[in-house]
Parts: structure tokens; sequence; C-alpha cells
């Protein structure tokens, strides 16, 4: 049986109004030279962090075209709203 590694934390995507220019924008391309010259297998991708113009739905949709560009190395994590019930029930309706 062979062993996969999967890395659990891959940043992807674009986001503003962050403090640190490699916080605004992570090229997936980028990182996936950096997980295969660790010799990691595969990535779970998550949105970059709090956006003033990017919404949950936004920032999650373009997680899914980078996934949907490398299926065979990466899986998707959603982003929710943590601002109320209704919203975050409504989010993970349209995720999921």
């Amino acid at each position: 049986m062979e062993t996969v590694i999967i890395d659990y934390h891959v940043h992807a995507g674009h986001a503003d109004g962050l403090t640190r220019s490699q916080n605004t924008c992570e090229d997936i391309a980028v990182s996936l030279r950096r997980i295969d010259a660790a010799g990691i297998d595969k990535a779970v991708v998550l949105p970059i962090g709090a956006s003033r113009s990017t919404t949950c739905r936004e920032q999650n949709r373009e997680v899914a075209e980078i996934v949907r560009s490398h299926r065979d190395r990466l899986f998707g994590f959603a982003k929710v709203s943590q601002l109320g019930t209704d919203i975050v029930a409504r989010q993970i309706q349209q995720v999921s």
C-alpha cells in the first residue's frame, strides 16, 4: 500500500485589505511547486483570509475553479460567514 501525503492547509486565490502582499494573492502554481519540492502528493485548498470586497461565495467560487484545474491533486475547502445562522445555512446549501 502506497502512502499518500496530503497537505491539509494551502491557501490560494485573491483577497484585499490584508497587511502583507504575500497574503493578498497566492498563485496555486507557486504552491504546487512548493508541495512538489516537499514530496507532498495532494493538498486541501482554503480561501485566503478576510476580505473587504469579496464575499465567502466569491472566495469559494475561486477555490472551486482552482481545484477544478488540478482535480488529480487538490481538494477544496469552503468558507462560510460567521455573521449569523441564517447566512451560514444558506452558504452551506450553496456549497453542497
